[in-house]
């Protein structure tokens, strides 16, 4: 392959991409969502969920569209951009260990920090984001999910409980709908536990992680010792978001967790 060439999957991806921010500019007539607009988004991640490998080339084009942007001076785009690099970091399964795509992320969204607000405080955000994700590979996503599904840690557990007296038969029935809805977990917490031990093993070794055995080896735990492993597997990816380095923290971490 020529150097500065793309392959034909390169080019998908890099189209699925132009498609989702075209039509964003402020400059435009209309600022409305359409639906045209969000079958883009989900045309990308569709792409792009079909190899692992298709998250980096996805970041890697990100970055680069989010420079031209700081070079161009193109406010409007900043955001959706930030946005798609989110979403994305959230969805990568495995950063390899010669990867420095986080690194030159940092890079690219620190020159943001001098532009008005919003935009650097939309670049501080993705900043500490960075920083987490770079000492513990996929903790954003464990919290994320940990909050939905209200799976606190020992060291984490909320000191306020908000208690609501309601009469029933004063209660409109669609709220109470919602309200039984919203507190019942989505999945049951074995598996809410498993899969999030799964996700936590596969971000921290990437492919020298045997998926299906964890997988076998999990589903026979009962609860309560899945519940004490996924603890101990929170509880360490959070003290190695708190070291000062990152090689040291995740090298921590991977110490930690086999042992």
């Amino acid at each position: 392959m020529q150097p500065g060439a793309t392959t034909c999957t390169e080019d998908r991806i890099q189209h699925a991409l132009d498609r989702c921010l075209h039509g964003l500019s402020l400059s435009r007539c209309s600022t409305s969502w359409s639906a045209g607009l969000c079958l883009n988004c989900w045309s990308l991640q569709e792409l792009v969920s079909r190899d692992p490998g298709h998250f980096l080339i996805l970041l890697e084009q990100i970055l680069q569209k989010t420079r031209e942007v700081q070079e161009k001076g193109t406010y409007d785009l900043l955001a959706p951009l930030a946005l798609l690099f989110y979403s994305t970091v959230l969805c990568t399964p495995h950063f390899p260990p010669d990867s420095d795509l986080l690194l030159k992320a940092a890079r690219t969204y620190h020159r943001f920090l001098t532009w008005p607000v919003p935009y650097c405080s939309i670049s501080q955000e993705l900043l500490t984001f960075i920083d987490a994700e770079l000492k513990a590979p996929g903790i954003t996503y464990q919290r994320l999910v940990r909050a939905e599904q209200g799976l606190p840690i020992r060291s984490h557990r909320s000191s306020t409980v908000t208690v609501l007296l309601l009469n029933p038969v004063e209660v409109q029935a669609e709220f109470l709908a919602v309200a039984n809805k919203l507190s019942t977990p989505g999945h049951s917490p074995h598996s809410a536990y498993t899969t999030l031990l799964l996700h936590a093993f596969q971000a921290t070794f990437g492919a020298h992680c045997d998926l299906p055995g964890l997988h076998g080896q999990l589903q026979s735990k009962s609860l309560a010792e899945l519940e004490d492993i996924f603890t101990e597997t929170a509880e360490a990816q959070e003290l190695a978001s708190g070291i000062g380095d990152a090689v040291e923290a995740r090298q921590w971490l991977r110490a930690r967790l086999q042992a």
